[in-house]
């Protein structure tokens, strides 16, 4: 499929916004279509120093999914990251950036969320925008099996927010939208009862499963090239990270969950989007 690339000068870049209006200038800049300037930080408590390349891709991709929240923008967007990914190629660090980011990008696009589009968006935006999903998978499955030693040897946290990322853009956007959420926290990971009104923002994953409410998943080995099962190679790349916490947390996520309430039994993630979403 090739990913088809929205015209800079196309009206759809002031049709189709982000959070704080028109991406096309960070875009641009990005592309090198036009002059870097002076940039404000949109993330506030970022204290990191950037240059004003680095702070435009940041606003950029505030802009597309600023509290998690899916904006028209993105489905223009998303083929310029995949772009910017090859012409970045040679930097581990914007690899992990782009993944990272393009990924939490796309875990706001969720049906839990987004329902159906009253106005369906433009056929040329949509098939750009899907061939970029495939092509992001491919490059995130490359990226992993060539560097998982220079993975494990970042900080937990840039770890944690470029594998949530790869969750996404692998396929399992509600996950990585709860682990956005939460930020793998097992304390934050708030549930709700799909049928009654039980609500726990008050238990960890550790005080849930000693009351035998939640059953944890059991993963399979990981053959270090299958990503068919995602259960299976994410336990396998954080049990080779020695990410035990992390580990846990994504067995607990696709393990059992039984409501203490009435009793109802599904999957941990269908009660976490029930409290993240009404469903």
């Amino acid at each position: 499929m090739n990913m088809n690339l929205i015209p800079l000068d196309s009206p759809y870049w002031e049709t189709y916004t982000g959070a704080y209006g028109s991406v096309l200038p960070e875009i641009k800049i990005l592309m090198g279509e036009a002059p870097i300037s002076p940039q404000s930080k949109l993330r506030r408590l970022d204290m990191e120093e950037k240059d004003d390349y680095r702070i435009a891709f940041d606003n950029l991709c505030e802009g597309l999914s600023h509290q998690m929240t899916c904006y028209d923008a993105l489905f223009l967007a998303l083929p310029y990251l995949v772009k910017l990914y090859q012409l970045r190629k040679a930097s581990f660090t914007w690899r992990v950036e782009i993944l990272s980011q393009a990924g939490i990008c796309l875990a706001t696009d969720l049906p839990e969320v987004n329902g159906e589009n009253p106005e369906p968006m433009p056929e040329e935006i949509m098939s750009g925008y899907n061939a970029a999903v495939l092509q992001l998978k491919d490059l995130a499955k490359e990226f992993i099996l060539e560097n998982l030693e220079q993975i494990g040897l970042l900080e937990d946290s840039a770890r944690n927010y470029l594998i949530t990322g790869l969750i996404a853009i692998m396929g399992d956007r509600l996950l990585a939208n709860v682990l956005t959420m939460s930020g793998w926290d097992e304390d934050e990971c708030y549930l709700g009862c799909p049928d009654c009104d039980f609500c726990d923002e008050e238990s960890s994953l550790t005080d849930r499963k000693i009351e035998g409410q939640l059953v944890p998943a059991h993963a399979k080995p990981w053959d270090g090239e299958s990503f068919d099962d995602p259960l299976c190679w994410l336990t396998g790349i954080l049990d080779r990270f020695g990410a035990e916490a992390e580990k846990d947390f994504i067995t607990c996520c696709y393990g059992a969950y039984t409501c203490p309430e009435c009793g109802k039994k599904a999957f941990m993630l269908d009660f976490a989007k029930c409290y993240l979403f009404g469903e």
